[in-house]
């Protein structure tokens, strides 16, 4: 048996070699059903939000119901990445979010993307654009019209 650092019991696998410990399988165990079942909540919160049922979702990804509705049971089977790749593309979920569940779930949950040219680039276009935040939409489209007239 190895020595190691760690407490509890080795064990040996049917081949006769020692394994890691009893203490670490069971965590991985735990681990590997936590993060099953995570997936599963995640493919299933991709689907509703969709407003997809389980047989829809599976005849847009080319599976029966029964691999849809494992995939959304806790203990159930795994898609593989490329039914991921489907779910998330069908759902109009983010890959990495269904994948990982980082980032957000879609792109209505993501910061919009900022466009540089929209920022003030001096003093002058800044207190102008506060002046024009403090309007009426009446008055901010007149002075629009105004300062289109101005940059001929």
């Amino acid at each position: 048996m190895r020595k190691g650092n760690h407490t509890g019991k080795q064990f040996r696998t049917s081949s006769g070699k020692t394994d890691c410990p009893a203490s670490a399988t069971v965590s991985w165990h735990r681990y590997q059903g936590g993060a099953v079942s995570a997936l599963s909540t995640r493919i299933r919160k991709a689907r509703t939000q969709a407003k997809l049922s389980q047989a829809e979702l599976a005849r847009r990804i080319g599976v029966k119901r029964s691999a849809v509705t494992q995939w959304e049971h806790p203990r159930g089977t795994t898609p593989s990445v490329e039914h991921l790749i489907q779910i998330a593309l069908h759902t109009a979920s983010h890959f990495e979010w269904l994948a990982t569940a980082r980032g957000p779930s879609s792109s209505a949950e993501a910061a919009p993307a900022t466009v540089v040219d929209d920022y003030a680039r001096d003093e002058q276009e800044s207190l102008m654009l506060s002046h024009v935040r403090c309007m009426s939409a009446t008055r901010r489209k007149l002075a629009l019209e105004i300062l289109g007239l101005l940059a001929r």
